[in-house]
């Protein structure tokens, strides 16, 4: 009976978290977005944010970072996301066109 409720217990605890999570991002007064972080696109994004940039939700998804308002540096937004990811970045040294062979953030 016991080993019935464990998993039931975990189930309802991971319902409240992932709930308790959704409410902070839906009413946050700053701007969230979650992104791949592979590929640098938007996967979610709250509604303050939405409102601060006047996208749509959906205008959001699947948009990489540096493509939106204030990211539209685009060159520089690539080389700070690869530095995200670990890239050791040296931009005097080393061309964006040499990390295109090794990233799909900059294709």
């Amino acid at each position: 009976m016991q080993e019935e409720t464990k998993p039931k217990h975990s189930e309802e605890a991971l319902r409240a978290s992932e709930l308790r999570y959704r409410r902070l991002f839906e009413t946050a007064k700053d701007g969230i977005l979650i992104l791949d972080a592979q590929t640098g696109q938007i996967s979610d994004v709250n509604p303050f944010l939405v409102n601060l940039l006047g996208y749509t939700y959906n205008e959001f998804i699947g948009l990489p970072l540096w493509e939106i308002g204030p990211f539209k540096d685009t060159k520089e937004c690539k080389l700070a996301f690869l530095e995200l990811q670990g890239w050791r970045v040296n931009v005097l040294s080393v061309s964006v066109a040499e990390f295109s062979a090794k990233s799909s953030v900059l294709g």
